[in-house]
């Protein structure tokens, strides 16, 4: 087909401007003919085209999401991601369980959105059947499905032995392709996300659902696969394998060589989808080299990875509406905010500088070093910083517990230069982000992280520790060059972390510096549209489709379909096109004039052909001296397709 030749095209693949144009021109084609076209070879050449490329529907299977239950970053990478494709044009489907109560404790949160119940599904599992609430609405051009059921899906990650969780993941995974099958919505790529939907694609591989999804492409998302967030779980040995339930081969989930009996649902999730990518390009080489899974990661030959960003013109229209009504003045006014907020400072005193952390006090935010760094950071520079830690800290976990005794301490100590509330959810993050001297980030893990690009929209440069995305966004700032955004540390220790903060407080203490650096952090914060058209062109090519940016298409459209107006016509004045030669003219006048000088003076023009036979062809051919003295040379450029080498003698 037409279609088959355009696709082998490297222009048109490769190059979003020619791709947009060739798309533009056959939809005007297709859309704008006012005949029926059906029986015209030509036109239903062109609608194949269009045809052909679509790429069909993406559905997204996630334990959370969004503001509906986001516990970390995977629920807000999968929500604006979704919605950023839903912009480029494509027709998403969002999959998530609908918890019983949310993180505010609520239930029939959904109804604010009106979302509303349209169906129920029944799935079957090993041990009986269950009974899931379907729940509907739309935000942003997503569908958004949601699963229900109060027994098993409580809240998110609730707690249960191995047999309760694994009949979570279950009805999850089966559940969501039931449901597919049901509204008859059979997506080009599933995407699953993290451990909890790790089933999925093992319930198509085993046969299930027959060859209703063989089409479909199972593309798993690894948010974050450190050993700990895999979801192992130790069944007892009255459990057994758990196969009764999932029904489908155990050594999908548990691998035959480990020491210990463990069902994990990320190798599951591995070995069953057809491609696998993660939230950062130093993320994915750091799972390929050092996972527990890496033998069965390096199967796929090439894993797809890209950083997360943030809307941009969102986060700065939050920041105006929060932070007096100007990006410029946002910075001095949520510092104001901060100090008198945090710290009882009636005035803004911006000799302090003021360095924030947001997020979950666990071992895998490194938040220990921050605390244990405090004291002697204080006294180093004569009270002249203030830190607030935002973040609950549980009782329950040994580190968390650890943390909150040093911040209640801290507090306490030092009412006016550090602040901490571990029983509560920090949410003044906006100020923060905007009126923060430096955001930090001494993150002992972070696949992705999307908290370095929150402050960097309000323009604040990052502490960070060098590890996973965090190297791919967080740059060290050079005095001399005036590159980078922000300060890293190698060594995950509290002296390493205190060297990092004296190089930003030198920085901070020369107001020139610092200014830029404020810039160049503003400048790096990375666009969810941006990384939403990278994870769409890597759909386009698992699909070995035409990656089209609409919105280049849409451009193109509109100066095809531009009706022409004799009002604004302007002729042309022969002197300025005289002025606009391009330099191919100016080029071919001076051949055009050499050679009517060779006429004119009937010099003789000789032909030198050189043969490359199997040779390859040279770049450069020399001719050296002139036919009375052998001692000029002359290079002449053959250029890409010519084999005959045509010299004047002059």
């Amino acid at each position: 087909t037409l279609y088959s030749v355009i696709n082998l095209m490297k222009d048109v693949k490769n190059d979003p401007s020619t791709s947009a144009k060739l798309f533009a021109y056959c939809q005007s084609i297709v859309e704008d003919t006012p005949f029926d076209t059906t029986e015209v070879v030509a036109y239903r050449a062109v609608n194949d085209i269009i045809s052909h490329n679509k790429l069909g529907t993406l559905a997204f299977i996630t334990p959370e999401l969004g503001k509906f239950s986001t516990v970390g970053g995977l629920g807000v990478m999968v929500d604006e991601l979704s919605q950023g494709l839903a912009s480029l044009g494509e027709d998403v489907v969002m999959i998530s369980p609908y918890y019983e109560r949310n993180r505010k404790g609520e239930t029939g949160y959904l109804a604010k959105d009106n979302i509303k119940h349209v169906r129920n599904i029944d799935v079957f599992l090993g041990d009986g059947k269950y009974t899931c609430g379907v729940h509907y609405g739309q935000i942003l051009g997503v569908h958004l499905y949601f699963l229900h059921n109060p027994i098993f899906f409580p809240a998110p990650y609730a707690d249960g032995d191995p047999t309760f969780t694994v009949k979570q993941m279950s009805l999850i995974a089966k559940g969501s392709l039931e449901l597919l099958c049901q509204i008859r919505k059979i997506p080009t790529i599933i995407l699953t996300n993290d451990w909890f939907t790790g089933f999925v694609a093992a319930y198509n591989k085993s046969g299930h659902f027959g060859d209703v999804f063989k089409g479909t492409i199972f593309f798993h998302i690894a948010h974050n696969l450190e050993p700990t967030y895999e979801g192992r779980l130790w069944p007892s040995p009255q459990e057994g394998t758990l196969e009764h339930i999932y029904q489908f081969p155990a050594e999908l989930v548990m691998d035959p060589y480990w020491k210990d009996r463990v069902i994990n649902p990320s190798r599951c999730a591995i070995l069953c989808s057809d491609q696998w990518g993660t939230v950062s390009n130093s993320y994915k080489q750091d799972l390929l080299n050092n996972s527990p899974l890496a033998n069965i990661l390096r199967r796929n030959p090439n894993p797809f990875g890209f950083a997360n960003g943030i809307p941009r013109e969102i986060r700065i229209k939050r920041i105006k509406d929060t932070c007096g009504g100007t990006l410029e003045g946002a910075y001095k006014f949520a510092k104001l905010k901060l100090q008198q907020t945090y710290f009882r400072f009636e005035k803004l005193d911006d000799t302090i500088a003021l360095f924030s952390f947001v997020g979950r006090v666990t071992q895998q935010k490194g938040v220990h070093l921050i605390l244990e760094s405090f004291d002697q950071l204080i006294s180093k520079y004569g009270g002249k910083i203030q830190f607030i830690v935002g973040g609950p800290a549980s009782n329950k976990d040994p580190y968390a517990s650890y943390c909150r005794g040093l911040m209640i301490d801290l507090a306490n100590r030092h009412p006016h230069n550090f602040w901490a509330a571990p029983d509560e959810f920090f949410t003044n993050g906006t100020l923060v982000n905007a009126g923060s001297d430096f955001g930090l980030m001494p993150s002992l893990f972070e696949p992705g992280g999307i908290v370095q690009h929150e402050f960097f929209i309000g323009s604040t440069p990052v502490i960070a520790f060098k590890t996973g995305g965090l190297k791919d966004s967080v740059f060290e700032f050079n005095s001399k060059t005036l590159k980078g955004n922000g300060f890293t540390f190698e060594e995950h220790r509290v002296g390493d972390f205190m060297y990092a903060v004296d190089r930003a407080m030198a920085v901070f203490h020369d107001k020139k510096k610092y200014q830029i650096l404020r810039q160049n952090a503003f400048d790096s914060c990375l666009d969810v549209e941006e990384v939403s058209r990278a994870w769409d062109k890597e759909f386009y090519r698992l699909h070995n489709r035409i990656f089209v940016d609409q919105p280049l298409v849409e451009e193109h459209s509109k100066r095809i379909l531009q009706d022409f107006n004799p009002k604004e016509y302007k002729p042309e004045d022969p002197s300025e096109k005289a002025a606009d030669i391009s330099k191919e003219d100016v080029l071919m006048q001076k051949i055009k004039k050499l050679m009517g000088e060779v006429k004119e003076n009937k010099l003789k023009q000789v032909t030198f052909t050189y043969r490359t036979s199997r040779l390859p062809k040279p770049k450069l051919v020399q001719l050296c001296g002139v036919f009375h003295n052998w001692d000029q040379k002359k290079s002449c450029n053959t250029g890409p397709q010519l084999h005959n080498l045509s010299l004047i003698h002059i």
